[in-house]
């Protein structure tokens, strides 16, 4: 995760989280412009909450391997979809107003 709030204490800062495939089920909040993404090692199921209906909008995304977010991915080659191939550095994205990814 990555930390896109304007005004947010911790705005620029990484978290990174591991969960194992030896947990049942795990939740995960992550509030309206925080930057989030995940890389499965195995096969996995995700369920996503939403605070109102999906229109997809509000969807935008960072290149996986920005060096300024610096996550620290456990694969160096993935499968990517061609939408997250697309995604613009943090750089552009900041310079194009998007304040929540």
């Amino acid at each position: 995760m990555f930390d896109l709030r304007e005004g947010s204490p911790t705005r620029g800062r990484k978290s990174e989280i591991r969960i194992d495939a030896d947990r049942d089920r795990i939740g995960l909040y992550i509030p309206p412009g925080v930057a989030h993404g995940f890389c499965a090692l195995s096969e996995v199921r995700l369920l996503y909450l939403v605070d109102a209906p999906y229109t997809g909008e509000d969807e935008h995304g960072l290149a996986w391997n920005d060096p300024d977010v610096g996550i620290d991915w456990p694969i160096v080659d993935p499968i990517l979809s061609d939408r997250d191939r697309a995604n613009p550095p943090l750089a552009q994205a900041s310079s194009a107003g998007l304040d929540s990814v």
